[in-house]
């Protein structure tokens, strides 16, 4: 119990720390909205661009299935998705720190509306960035378990510390000789 109180009071403390950071930047109206507004429209995003690459909303593994047609193409459009990934981080970054040195007010001067557009642009690319992002995951994990590559490590890892064939993606039933080996 006094553990669970610790790390209650941990993230409480964690927490009024960075709302008063938050609150002591020039550019607080601009995070603020970023922390609200970032993953509605990555969200959005997200579903754009799963439609536009064909992608299903959910993943479902039937092992037993055919292969779909899509995964033809997922070598094609993997680059381009990762490349665009790679790309817009640099973006992101450089409006956010433009938002940071413009803050944006409720004034029509020229440092304002900079500020405004650094805003609205830092918004937009960070949540291009997750739900591109979010995408590449959603497709590699749905086409072969085995990518991404953390994916992969991450898997054979737990395969190697259980045994397990599960972490591999195939869900594969014990011989009879091992089941009875355990007990």
């Amino acid at each position: 119990m006094f553990e669970l109180l610790f790390v209650v009071g941990l993230l409480g403390i964690l927490t009024v720390t960075a709302w008063e950071w938050i609150a002591a930047q020039p550019a607080m109206g601009t995070i603020v909205v970023g922390l609200f507004a970032v993953p509605l429209t990555a969200w959005l995003e997200f579903g754009r661009l799963s439609r536009r690459y064909d992608l299903p909303p959910r993943v479902r593994r039937d092992f037993r299935a055919p292969c779909p047609p899509e995964a033809f193409y997922w070598s094609l459009r993997r680059a381009r998705l990762l490349r665009q990934c790679v790309l817009l981080v640099p973006a992101a970054l450089s409006a956010w720190l433009l938002a940071g040195w413009f803050p944006a007010r409720a004034a029509l001067d020229r440092e304002s509306v900079i500020g405004w557009l650094a805003g609205i642009g830092a918004i937009y690319l960070l949540a291009r960035v997750f739900a591109a992002s979010c995408v590449y995951w959603h497709a590699s994990q749905w086409l072969h378990p085995m990518r991404p590559a953390p994916a992969g490590w991450y898997r054979k890892f737990m395969f190697w510390m259980s045994e397990d064939a599960e972490f591999l993606g195939r869900m594969e039933k014990p011989s009879e000789a091992k089941a009875r080996a355990v007990y």
